[in-house]
This record gives C-alpha cells, structure tokens and sequence, in this order.
C-alpha cells in the first residue's frame, strides 16, 4: 500500500554524479526497506533543495514566507520518539554556511544530525539510531 507514495511511476534518471548519485543510491535503498522490512522504523522523505534558490520575486517570497529555510539536510527521519536529519556530500564536499547553521541550531535543540557521504555512511547512521531508539523504551500513545 506505500508503493504509490515511495515509487515515482517514471523510470529512473540516468547519468547522476556525485551528490545526486548517493542520493538516489539512498533513496532506493530506503524505499526497498520501507516496501520489505516490516521492522523498518522509520518514516522519510528528501528536502528538494535543489531548487530553493531558484524561485525569484513573489513566489519565491511567498516560500520563505510559508517556511523555506535555507541549509534544509536532505533526508528527514522520523520514527517513535525519534527525529533526525541527514546531510549528503560527497567524499570532497563541505556544507555551506547555512548548512552549517541549521546544524548548530539542531545541535542547541538536542536534535540529531548527521553528514553521510556514501549509503553504507546512512547504513550506520540507522542502524545506530534504531539501536538508540530501542533504547529508549517509549510509552505507546
């Protein structure tokens, strides 16, 4: 029942380098565990920050108005009682001064963030958070 939510009904792009690459690697994979792992725990999505820039005078006004925040991570998880975001670059890559901003501003919040630069880096990144999330022992709602 996810599958119309998680699977674009286009083909895949072809040709992605560096960035865009790892981020489809990690898109696949966590679709293939949101379809197939019942035990998967989380809910997710990808911040499309490739185009915040791009949008000039009033509508581009208006989306900051509504909320566009500029250094957005990538990935947002969310899973019970947990929350966290990862950031994507490359082996090279460095995050801009408001990447770099809005990962002080989750850090005074006491909310995870992470900077991966491969899938098996997101791979550890759930594996640890899911482990701490067990943890936990939270009340049911």
């Amino acid at each position: 029942e996810l599958l119309p939510l998680l699977l674009p009904d286009f083909k895949p792009p072809r040709g992605a380098k560096g960035e865009n690459q790892i981020c489809l690697d990690i898109a696949m994979f966590l679709r293939e565990q949101s379809l197939t792992n019942e035990k998967f725990p989380y809910v997710w999505f990808h911040v499309p920050n490739q185009f915040s820039g791009t949008y000039k005078g009033m509508f581009g006004a208006m989306l900051s108005w509504m909320g566009r925040i500029a250094g957005v991570p990538d990935y947002v998880f969310m899973g019970k009682g947990q929350c966290f975001f990862i950031e994507v670059k490359t082996a090279r890559g460095s995050q801009s001064e408001h990447q770099k901003l809005f990962q002080k501003w989750c850090e005074s919040k006491e909310v995870p963030y992470y900077v991966c630069r491969s899938l098996d880096d997101v791979r550890n990144v759930l594996n640890e958070s899911k482990k701490n999330a067990e943890s936990l022992k939270l009340p049911s709602i």
